[in-house]
């Protein structure tokens, strides 16, 4: 707040009670949970603002991307390091991505 960040700054965890303290404390700021075993339903009914999971996770459940949407959250993965899985990502209409190779993910 010293820095008048707010507006630039969103927050991930693991933890989903630190998740709900953050909304509880700035109701504005953007959360997003990490763990991946909560749906997108959860989640929302967490009253958090979008889900971070392992690539993994929206392997085994490929209707979740979708479902969030749907609901208004955001969505996000990581960490996409292979081009294929990129592409099955964003055929799934993913938000965003966390990645090691922007260069060869950059214009697909």
């Amino acid at each position: 707040k010293e820095m008048k960040l707010e507006s630039q700054s969103e927050f991930i965890s693991f933890s989903l009670n630190i998740c709900k303290e953050i909304k509880r404390l700035e109701p504005t700021f953007k959360v997003q949970y990490l763990r991946g075993e909560l749906s997108p339903e959860q989640i929302k009914s967490e009253g958090l603002d979008g889900i971070d999971y392992h690539y993994s996770v929206f392997q085994k459940n490929p209707a979740w991307i979708a479902e969030a949407k749907s609901l208004g959250l955001i969505t996000n993965a990581w960490t996409v390091n292979d081009v294929t899985v990129y592409d099955e990502l964003k055929k799934q209409g993913i938000g965003f991505i966390t990645t090691n190779i922007p260069d060869q993910l950059k214009g697909k």
